[in-house]
Formats: structure tokens, sequence, C-alpha cells
């Protein structure tokens, strides 16, 4: 697989920002994780340090577009509100695990930050503005889909599981045969 340039996501962010994204990258390098992991993982804080400098509305944000240690809760959750404004749930939902994870890393590996103050935002809740069900080619008209298998595909199944139909000819046993328990 070919590589992914991680690089280019620190171009541009400021000293402090690009130094921690670095170091955090060698880690993720370190523990063997995929390429298009640590870029999407890199590319929220990238973006998180960019709405900071350019976009967010919060006064102290000038500190914090300059240091990744003192962004504050209160800033991360206006930076999901923003990428929701402009991109959907489902990536806000990705930064949000991404962010979770580059902030346990500052707080943990590095003991850069104050755990106290960076304390892991609500997560978003998915979008649920699909009438269809993705397992189904009819409107969804329970809160369950039948399938033959469970899904993760199914936006049905994230809150309560597929049922599964199963036929057994009367007086069948579900252990294999020759078993015996």
């Amino acid at each position: 697989m070919t590589a992914l340039n991680v690089a280019k996501v620190f171009e541009g962010l400021p000293r402090v920002w690009a130094g921690f994204l670095q170091d955090w990258d060698r880690t993720m390098r370190s523990r063997n994780h995929p390429d298009t992991t640590r870029y999407n993982y890199e590319l929220a804080a990238a973006q998180l340090a960019r709405y900071q400098k350019e976009h967010s509305p919060d006064i102290d944000s000038d500190a914090a577009a300059d240091d990744p240690t003192l962004v504050a809760k209160g800033q991360v959750e206006a930076f999901q509100a923003w990428v929701v404004e402009t991109r959907s749930a489902s990536t806000t939902l990705n930064m949000h695990k991404a962010l979770q994870q580059f902030f346990k890393w500052l707080v943990i590996d590095e003991e850069e930050a104050d755990r106290s103050r960076w304390t892991a935002p609500a997560s978003p809740r998915p979008s649920r503005s699909s009438s269809r069900c993705s397992a189904m080619s009819t409107p969804r008209r329970s809160s369950t889909c039948v399938r033959e298998r469970p899904s993760r595909t199914c936006a049905t199944t994230r809150s309560s599981p597929a049922v599964v139909k199963t036929v057994r000819p009367v007086g069948s046993s579900i252990l294999t045969p020759g078993r015996r328990s």
C-alpha cells in the first residue's frame, strides 16, 4: 500500500501543534496503526488547530490555536458543532473519536496536558435523516430490520440488534451431530 503523505497535514500549523502531531504520528507508527488511521486522526487534530485560529468565536482560542495543551472542552464542542454545520454528523463522530485518541495520548502518554482541563465532550449523535433502512428496499416501519444475519450497515442496528429468523425442523438439536452436552 502506498503510504499517505502525512507530512502535508502539518503544513501551515503552529510549531507546537506540528511538533505534537509529529510525535503522535511516531507513536502511532510504533504501535503499527494503519496509514489511513494515522492520516485521519492527525487530520482531525490539524483541523481543530486551524479552526481555533480561523473560526473559533471563543476568546481563549488564540492560545489554543498555538498550543494543543491549552484546548478546553468547550472549544472542542464548538469545533464539533461547526463540523456538524459544515459537513455531516458521521464526519463529526469520526473526528470526535480521533480527537479523543489525540487528547488521551497527550494526557496519558505524553503527560503534557492536565486531565481536568480537557475532559471528553459528549459524543455527537449520528444523523437519523434517512427514512429508509439500508438493509431494506421499502421504507422503515419498525425499529428493527429483518435480515439473515446482523449487519453493521443497517442504521437501526445501532440501537437494537437485527432479528435473525432461523427455521429448524421439530425435534432437531442446535448441537452438531455426535456431540452431547
